[in-house]
């Protein structure tokens, strides 16, 4: 992948910058089978211990002994789409958050199939259940493109094609967030599907940056890939 300057890896990577125990976790809209690796292994973290793990299809990367040894030495964690929160590959996901370590999330649960690529909704509760579980810091982001470098039934990917990235604030998910949004009588289920309703929110404001057909004036970054 190559980025438009020689400054923008740096830039990626010092989003993912934090503390050896700071807990990271990452989140944004799913395209194209690979946005992973092709797009989240080019932000910026270079050492395998700090590269993210991830939530991946069990059916698409885990139908075999090989594709399970390949993908789990990738740093994937197996979900079973359909399957519920209670199922060991969140727990493994909420664990290496507590852990400081991080994890990235798809939370539409999967690509999305509509004609204009848009963001598929509702997103799944999963991330909301990571977000009150590990209170971590989260970075979310929305990506324009690679639909175009990967289309659906490709098998390898298209060289130079534009690609937009659109990073959202930084937050810190503490008890001070946590304040405004519920009160005591807030069920922990009330309070995933309230950090789950905060995530959509920051994926449509992220949208309206870069998608071509919902898009309103804003800075971006692009590369070719």
């Amino acid at each position: 992948m190559r980025h438009n300057d020689s400054k923008s890896h740096h830039r990626y990577g010092q989003r993912f910058e934090r503390s050896k125990t700071q807990r990271l976790l990452s989140f944004s809209n799913h395209v194209s089978l690979f946005d992973d690796p092709l797009l989240i292994s080019t932000l910026g973290v270079i050492k395998y211990r700090q590269a993210r793990w991830i939530a991946a299809d069990h059916i698409n990367f885990f139908n075999s002994r090989l594709k399970g040894l390949i993908y789990s030495g990738g740093k994937c964690v197996p979900i079973i789409r359909g399957g519920g929160l209670e199922q060991p590959g969140f727990d493994f996901l909420i664990d290496r958050l507590k852990q400081g370590d991080w994890v990235h999330i798809f939370p539409e649960g999967g690509r999305s199939r509509k004609q204009d690529h848009s963001l598929h909704l509702p997103l799944k509760t999963g991330i909301g259940k990571l977000i009150e579980k590990a209170t971590p810091m989260v970075i979310p982001f929305y990506h324009y493109g690679m639909q175009n470098v990967m289309p659906i039934g490709s098998i390898l990917p298209k060289l130079k094609q534009e690609l937009i990235v659109q990073f959202g604030h930084v937050t810190n998910i503490d008890q001070r967030w946590w304040s405004s949004k519920i009160t005591s009588e807030t069920s922990t289920e009330e309070a995933w599907q309230i950090a789950t309703l905060w995530a959509r929110d920051q994926l449509l404001s992220l949208e309206r940056q870069v998608h071509p057909h919902k898009k309103v004036k804003a800075s971006t970054e692009s590369m070719t890939v």
